[in-house]
This record gives structure tokens, sequence and C-alpha cells, in this order.
């Protein structure tokens, strides 16, 4: 009897050599050492619904949403004939959970198939609980989508001869800006971000509010601001406003 269950578990465990899973990020690597009972991908359709009035509803095609799956098995403690070779079970726990916690996104392989995605691990759970020794766990994974940049209007850096990034409005900010005396707000935020900047009354009233509370002490954190055709107060102590620009 003992050897015709052992012969049913050798031949399971040679039909499963052919398929592996690993998840990898960095040099470290996981190769389950059990394969799942069940491998399945789940993933939505962002698809939404209008509503037009005298129509009824209707529904407007949407983008992908992220792939996701979980991986449920264990860690052997002992030899199985069914099991690959393997590292202890809570050195392969302790490299799962270095993943979740590190900062590089992972990356999921099943041999013989289609899949294989970066990813990130969104839930992990794992013990023991038949005196075995071994180590069951439940391993969610999602999906990670690299952000693309549009390099068709990129500018080509001369060194490198790679795209560069746009410059963000920030980015632009920080460049240093001489001030001349006389100099318009307008004029001072337009050398900013290299384009003519035009106000109407009420921006420029606002400017002249801000400037003012800056030139007297600015702000911190639960300081009231009133402000009045007549003044503007600080806290209830009035706040000199300056007209010139």
């Amino acid at each position: 009897m003992a050897s015709f269950l052992e012969s049913i578990l050798n031949a399971i465990g040679q039909a499963s050599q052919n398929l592996t899973i690993s998840l990898s990020a960095g040099s470290s690597v996981v190769t389950f050492p059990v394969l799942p009972a069940e491998l399945m991908v789940a993933v939505n359709t962002n698809h939404g619904t209008v509503n037009i009035n005298n129509y009824g509803d209707y529904l407007m095609k949407g983008k992908t949403g992220l792939k996701s799956l979980t991986l449920s098995g264990f860690f052997p403690a002992q030899d199985y004939p069914f099991a690959y070779a393997s590292m202890s079970p809570y050195t392969c726990i302790s490299m799962l959970e270095a993943m979740r916690t590190g900062g590089e996104v992972c990356q999921l392989t099943v041999s013989d198939t289609p899949l294989s995605m970066p990813c990130l691990i969104s839930s992990f759970k794992f013990g023991e609980k038949d005196g075995s020794g071994d180590v069951y766990y439940e391993l969610g994974l999602m999906e990670y989508r690299y952000v693309e940049a549009d390099t068709a209007s990129a500018k080509t850096d001369k060194t490198t001869g790679l795209a560069k990034r746009p410059e963000s409005f920030w980015q632009k900010m920080k460049k240093n800006i001489t001030y001349y005396p006389g100099d318009s707000i307008g004029n001072v935020v337009g050398r900013a971000i290299g384009k003519s900047v035009t106000l109407n009354n009420e921006q420029f009233s606002k400017f002249q509010v801000y400037r003012s509370i800056i030139r007297n002490g600015g702000l911190k954190t639960g300081d009231i601001i009133r402000l009045t055709t007549m003044n503007l107060k600080r806290n209830e102590a009035n706040v000199p406003v300056s007209k010139d620009q």
C-alpha cells in the first residue's frame, strides 16, 4: 500500500516539475515549493454608466484595471516527493516579508504560461496549523503599472541622447529671479515661469494682501485673518497694506 501511494506522489511530482511559480525583487527570489491548488487572475474593466434623459442608461467603454491574484499553499518543513527543493519555511517567509515592506517592485513569473507581471504584495498571511512544522501562507498580489511619460513632445538631452522630463511649473519657479525697482507682481511671476502674466484688479489686490502679510511677519498656525474694505487684520491687529507695486 505504501509503495502504491509513493508511486502516485512521485508521478504527481514529475508532472508538476514542468511548472514553476516564483516571485522576485532585486536579488531575492522565492520559488514556491508546492504549487497552489488553483491559479486564478482577476481583472476589472472600468466601464462607466451615463444616464441620458428620455433615453435611459448607456454604458461608456472604460480602460482596463489592475490584475490581482492570491497564491495559497505551504512551505514544507520536511521532504515531500511532490515538492520542489526549497529553503526552510521561515526563510521563505522572511524573504516574502522583506519584499512586502521593501521599496522594490516585485516580479511574478509562472513558467509555461503568459503570466509574468510586475506587482506588489497587497496582503500576506502565514502560520502553522497541523503540528508538522509546515508553514501555510496566503499571498495577495496586485499588478504594478509603470507610468509612461509622453516622449513624443519631450526635448532630448544633448549629452545622454535621452528624452528630458518636461519641466513642471514648480521646477520653473525654483529659478533665481531678479526683482527690479518698480517691478509689478505680474512681471516677477512672468519672468519666473517664462510667460507673460496679466493680473486683473481683483487678482492684483489679493497679491497686495499676501505681500503685506509676508512683509509684516508672515503667518503662524492658528492665525485669523480678516479683510474688510477698510483694513486688514491679523488676530485683531491691523496689518498695513502697501499700495505700491
